[in-house]
């Protein structure tokens, strides 16, 4: 084992590090084969005879998610069974190892509370029941499993979940939603940024074509430049002309009160 711990430090806390770690390496252990590896007999237990519940319950992971958090805010997709446990505030950990155990069943009563089981019991059947009508966005692997995207999972068990988080699985929630937020406002930047730079390629084109060009004072209105930027690249300008107005600012300005023009319909054909 790559841990260890020191002699004052409680077997319980030992034999649940242990036996996490085990579990991780080989996860089709059953707890009574956990209870019987050298590690928690003699390394956490330091040989010493615990009753076999006490034992049992020293190994099994803790319930609350906390200290799985942090590990899944970086993972995505997510299973469905893992985004439940996660949204209910639980140790997905305990589902995977109850997965694999040939006691699973006596490994899932043991390690959650029965309010616990019956909350997670309940969001099962509303999750998978979306996940096969496609209420709730999924993919499926191959062995069967269904995959979800954490903010398709948040939306949805707003939505229609009818079952809130603890505090804890409610605050990772929100932090996650804060880390989406961000990103979308950072997308949304780089578009302006795009469409920013296209712009400033199209004025330069101009200046290359016509050496009266001024981009301090462009000739005709506004609209008139914009119909030619959308001609040039209409899926990227297909905007409203005040919208477009504000990617001008930092490129280019038009002289007030002036009238249309066909100069840049006439450099179209030069610019395409």
């Amino acid at each position: 084992m790559n841990e260890t711990y020191t002699s004052y430090e409680h077997p319980k806390f030992a034999c649940r590090r242990f036996a996490r770690q085990i579990w991780q390496e080989n996860p089709k252990l059953t707890a009574k084969e956990m209870m019987e590896r050298y590690e928690i007999k003699y390394e956490a237990c330091k040989g010493y005879e615990y009753k076999e519940a006490e034992l049992r319950a020293w190994i099994l992971p803790d319930q609350i998610a906390r200290a799985e958090l942090n590990r899944y805010r970086e993972l995505s997709p997510w299973k469905i069974e893992e985004a439940m446990t996660l949204w209910l505030n639980l140790n997905p950990f305990i589902l995977h190892l109850s997965f694999h155990s040939g006691d699973n069943a006596s490994f899932w009563r043991d390690a959650y509370h029965p309010s616990s089981r019956e909350m997670l019991y309940r969001l099962q059947e509303k999750t998978e029941r979306a996940a096969f009508s496609g209420q709730l966005p999924t993919t499926k692997s191959d062995d069967g499993k269904y995959w979800v995207i954490p903010r398709d999972y948040y939306n949805w068990a707003i939505k229609y979940s009818g079952q809130h988080p603890e505090p804890d699985g409610e605050k990772f929630f929100e932090e996650l939603k804060l880390e989406w937020e961000k990103l979308d406002e950072l997308k949304k930047e780089n578009k302006v940024d795009l469409k920013i730079n296209e712009i400033r390629r199209i004025v330069n084109c101009i200046e290359a074509i016509d050496p009266d060009f001024n981009p301090s004072s462009m000739p005709g209105r506004k609209q008139d430049f914009h119909k030619l930027c959308q001609q040039l690249n209409k899926p990227m300008f297909s905007v409203a002309l005040s919208t477009f107005s504000d990617y001008l600012i930092s490129v280019c300005s038009f002289n007030a009160g002036a009238r249309e023009t066909d100069y840049y319909a006439k450099l179209a054909s030069k610019l395409g």
